[in-house]
């Protein structure tokens, strides 16, 4: 339902007409005489649902909090409720550190995650005094978690903030302006790539940053009533716990409770809207585990429409038919979205295939546009999809050199290779154009070292060692269950590759019948190897992280096995790499010291120094805290401090080679 912010003009708008007014005014009261209808038929359903308790009451509110003698508005509190998936909810805790304005506190609810991510957790909320850890013994699910966080608790505004999305820069103030312009307003919501009734697309060629700002400058839209807000991003006024109570634990862990609060809600009287000028990033599906999820979810949508079946029909009726999210859908199908928000940098590649190259130069401007710096990836040619699916995405990249025009307006251009650069130099790009590669492995792709081996003198050369993401990559609690696991890529399986495995599989277990084997790749691979347990095709690098670590030792087969990425992630998931004992040692690949190399060609020598590791379970010891240790050299979170620096290069004055000794 329109309000009268939504057409307000500011003062550097355009005065509305007259007549424009009049049918403004008539649409929203035919837009409120419908809610109010809604509101009564769902009061009508509620009364007559007998029986039904429909907010838990387990726990106990915590007193208001004042509002502060400063004069600094209402005070905020955002929950974020963490199960694993360190790597995302680093990035949601230090968004709301950077970006939340005071008065504010931040309540961090571990329940029960895995070791590392309770050490992670700790570390990164030491010494803050406007942070709490609540750290939980056993889980008790999502829904417990933020209810134990509301009731410690008390602000005017308590914010649930999914682990795998971000906070925007100015959300502390739409949310404190949204509720100060309207008592009756109960709920916001915001706008995201991933929700349920507020998305928006994700355009080719823009990044989070290019979001947030455009979404802000929409200052003819404003808030607005939605009914349904996505609980990713879901803000309370605190009278409503007060008035109705907690989150409903039937809904526990998670799923459709955020629907049931809304319905709630709007049966008393309160406003649920969604703020059109506040863009909220948020992955999807991050926040739950895999586990379990489409069942809880059945479940409680089961759960939900037994309460809410009629009046929630009627309302999704009323969204499909005027989507008041759908005018920045329109709005964002324009090519000038990019924000101001200091240098452009764009990389341009030829080659999308799912290489370890592109999968380093992804994680580059992930860290890159999660520390502020706005950053692309253009490749000129078609890709592989799944290089988009392996990792969260913070960006959304230009694929295909046919409109030049999509990639004007950049403050600096990177090449990978002569035929980026060329292209760089055909759309009149000034400046002279730098090119990127990674240390040690400038050999990952056959477009990418013509490049480097013509590259003009006097253009920078900006060599950045490969890091591995040790929040995805790590230690896992529990013991392997793997002796041996071979490693092979869809693009590497081949009757060479199956051939060897076989024989060197058959080798192994002539001379120890009782070892584990494994190996991961395509589903027709049970049919060729039977004898071998089949441990997935994962292509994201959160689903291949734990079955490394579910090895003792990776034998990986991919063609590029000798590009370091590959060996870090091994290396950092606490599995011992395997090697050729041809490959030459170096700072990152030492063999025998960090990793186990035995010759390959061969596979009944290559059985009998694979043994010799398992048996030897000191050596063993000592080899993998050596390759822990190289991994911790050259890890993601140690690196990514120096991002900012990536920056001052490409837009310096300076155009020398330069080496960055660290880069997220």
């Amino acid at each position: 339902m329109a309000r009268d912010d939504d057409f307000t003009s500011t003062a550097s708008s355009t005065p509305m007409s007259i007549e424009t007014a009049v049918q403004k005014l008539k649409e929203i009261a035919a837009q409120q005489s419908d809610l109010v209808e809604l509101y009564v038929e769902t009061a009508r359903f509620v009364a007559l649902t007998s029986g039904y308790v429909p907010i838990s009451s387990n726990l106990t509110l915590g007193e208001d909090n004042p509002h502060p003698e400063d004069g600094k508005g209402l005070t905020i509190e955002f929950i974020v409720p963490v199960y694993n998936s360190i790597h995302h909810a680093r990035n949601c805790i230090r968004s709301v550190l950077e970006h939340a304005t005071a008065p504010y506190h931040l309540f961090v609810v571990n329940d029960c995650s895995d070791s590392h991510t309770r050490r992670e957790l700790r570390e990164m909320l030491a010494g803050c005094a406007n942070a709490t850890l609540l750290d939980h013994q056993q889980n008790m699910g999502y829904l417990r978690s933020v209810n134990e966080a509301i009731g410690a608790g008390g602000a005017d505004i308590r914010v649930m903030l999914n682990s795998d999305a971000m906070l925007s820069s100015g959300a502390c103030e739409r949310l404190r302006e949204g509720f100060e312009s309207d008592e009756s307003i109960g709920v916001i919501s915001a706008v995201s790539t991933w929700a349920n009734w507020t998305k928006i697309p994700f355009p080719a060629g823009a990044n989070r940053l290019d979001l947030e700002a455009f979404i802000a400058a929409q200052s003819d839209l404003g808030r607005v009533d939605i009914g349904n807000a996505s609980g990713f991003f879901f803000a309370v006024r605190q009278t409503l716990f007060k008035e109705l109570g907690l989150f409903d634990e039937a809904y526990n862990p998670g799923y459709w409770e955020e629907a049931d609060f809304c319905m709630l809600a709007m049966s008393k009287g309160w406003r649920v809207v969604v703020d059109r000028q506040l863009y909220i990033y948020h992955h999807g599906w991050g926040s739950f585990q895999k586990s379990g999820r489409d069942l809880h979810m059945e479940r409680n949508r089961g759960t939900f429409m037994a309460r809410w079946q009629a009046p929630y029909q009627r309302l999704e009726a009323q969204w499909r038919a005027q989507n008041p999210v759908s005018v920045l859908a329109q709005r964002l199908s324009s090519p000038t979205i990019r924000a101001e928000c200091g240098a452009r940098i764009l990389f341009v590649a030829a080659d999308g295939q799912k290489t370890q190259f592109n999968t380093a130069l992804i994680q580059l401007v992930n860290g890159l546009v999660s520390h502020g710096i706005n950053a692309n990836i253009a490749w000129l040619d078609a890709i592989d999809e799944t290089l988009l699916d392996m990792m969260p995405m913070y960006f959304r990249p230009t694929i295909g050199a046919a409109l030049a025009s999509q990639y004007q307006g950049f403050d600096r251009y990177i090449a990978a290779c002569d035929r980026s650069a060329a292209f760089i130099a055909s759309i009149g790009a000034s400046g002279p154009t730098p090119r990127i590669a990674f240390t040690s492995d400038n050999n990952d792709s056959d477009e990418i070292a013509p490049g480097w081996r013509t590259a003009a003198a006097s253009a920078a050369q900006l060599h950045l060692p490969h890091a591995v993401n040790d929040d995805m990559f790590y230690l896992r609690d529990k013991q392997a269950e793997i002796d041996i696991l071979f490693n092979v890529p869809a693009s590497d399986w081949n009757v060479r590759t199956r051939d060897h495995i076989a024989r060197l599989d058959a080798a192994l277990k002539e001379i120890h019948p009782g070892i584990i084997t494994a190996i991961t790749g395509p589903s027709d691979i049970q049919h060729h190897l039977p004898g071998i347990r089949h441990a997935g095709n994962p292509h994201r690098l959160t689903d291949i992280a734990p079955i490394y670590g579910n090895a003792l030792a990776v034998v990986d087969y991919a063609a590029e096995a000798g590009a370091r990425l590959g060996f870090l992630q091994i290396a950092s998931s606490g599995a011992i790499p395997v090697v050729d004992i041809s490959i030459e040692s170096d700072a990152v690949i030492r063999p025998s010291v960090n990793c186990c190399a035995v010759t390959l060609a061969t596979p009944g020598t290559a059985a009998i120094g694979l043994l010799r590791l398992l048996s030897d379970q000191q050596g063993r010891k000592l080899m993998q805290t050596e390759a822990l240790a190289t991994a911790k050299a050259y890890s993601l979170q140690q690196q990514v401090g120096h991002a900012r620096k990536v920056l001052d290069v490409l837009t310096g004055g300076d155009t020398v080679t330069h080496a960055l000794e660290s880069v997220a």
